[in-house]
């Protein structure tokens, strides 16, 4: 078995890379126990990764790597960020009042049917 990684492909294939991250799916996996609201995901199940960034240039330093997990009673969000500067947003409130949902944010939308 052969295992093909994107350093074997031509560099005009890396060109054809989407620009940001196609993140319209999160796998949620079962859990057998409710984790630990903690702030940390050692004992997640982190196989459903999502990885979501705005632009492929700059993934490294903003991104975000989401997990969904669920049981009988709950569904389980767990986010693990990458941002040189947390928690701070760069908008300017008075330029830009409608702008601020731009930095430092998630948005999710669930289907729930």
């Amino acid at each position: 078995m052969a295992i093909l990684t994107l350093t074997s492909f031509s560099p005009c294939f890396l060109n054809a890379l989407p620009l940001q991250s196609d993140h319209t799916e999160l796998v949620s996996v079962p859990s057998a126990t409710p984790p630990k609201i903690d702030g940390n995901l050692d004992d997640w199940d982190l196989s459903g990764e999502m990885f979501v960034y705005p632009a492929r240039s700059i993934r490294e330093r903003y991104s975000a790597r989401m997990y969904s997990m669920y049981d009988k009673d709950y569904l389980y969000i767990g986010v693990k960020w990458r941002d040189p500067s947390p928690m701070v947003n760069n908008v300017d409130a008075d330029g830009a009042p409608g702008d601020g949902w731009m930095a430092d944010c998630l948005q999710m939308r669930l289907i729930t049917d």
